[in-house]
């Protein structure tokens, strides 16, 4: 009797260890499937401002490609217990993408950054760790938490350097060279990293001078990204 129980038992472990890893099989090969660009879309600077004319904040939170831990980010319920309206990009989805994720600067991936309506970035979070304590410190306390500081730049400043580097920009997606020449300068004068120098050169550039001034341009030191 003993032995045709122990037969069973293993036996019923068998199938049970079976099941688990065809499951396991299964769950790898669906997330194979998955059509990210489904996630995502073309950043919209209209989108962008209708979200802030009806919220506080909007979390906007850039993704970085087959990257598992921003799908979990995006299913993620905490941000909904937010005044903030959430907008999910994936930077390799579309190249005005990625010009957002280097306006703002970057080091690891989902990078969110909540923005108020004067289109400042107010706060940055990096991954899904300690999620609530830091939704918190941003939108309750008002507390700036710090992305990875650019290098040659203060770290009081660094806010000032990329909120003023976003809104450029947002201004050149506008078709507002002025704006965008204005917002790129005010970052400049901040600090120098690689893509408020690149605005200015863009802006130039546009304006067809930009050789009357590339002598200028080729003697800047450049932040690594």
């Amino acid at each position: 009797m003993k032995q045709i129980l122990i037969i069973t038992w293993s036996l019923a472990l068998i199938v049970l260890l079976f099941f688990s890893f065809k499951n396991l099989i299964i769950t790898k090969d669906a997330s194979r499937l998955i059509d990210h660009s489904k996630n995502t879309e073309i950043f919209c600077v209209n989108k962008l401002d209708s979200l802030l004319k009806n919220n506080d904040y909007v979390l906007l939170t850039i993704a970085f490609g087959d990257c598992s831990v921003c799908n979990i980010f995006q299913s993620n319920i905490i941000p909904d217990n937010y005044p903030v309206a959430r907008y999910y990009i994936d930077a390799t989805y579309h190249k005005k993408n990625m010009l957002v994720l280097q306006s703002l600067y970057f080091t690891g991936f989902p990078l969110s950054y909540i923005i108020d309506q004067d289109y400042n970035a107010i706060g940055c979070i990096q991954g899904l760790a300690r999620l609530n304590e830091r939704m918190d410190s941003i939108i309750y306390r008002q507390y700036k938490l710090q992305p990875h500081l650019i290098p040659n730049i203060s770290k009081d400043k660094t806010y000032f350097v990329l909120s003023n580097s976003f809104k450029s920009l947002l201004s050149h997606f506008r078709a507002n060279d002025k704006d965008m020449k204005k917002f790129a300068e005010k970052s400049l004068s901040a600090g120098s990293f690689f893509f408020n120098n690149y605005l200015m050169y863009k802006y130039y550039e546009k304006k067809k001078i930009i050789k009357l001034i590339l002598p200028t341009i080729t003697k800047m030191k450049y932040s690594k990204i």
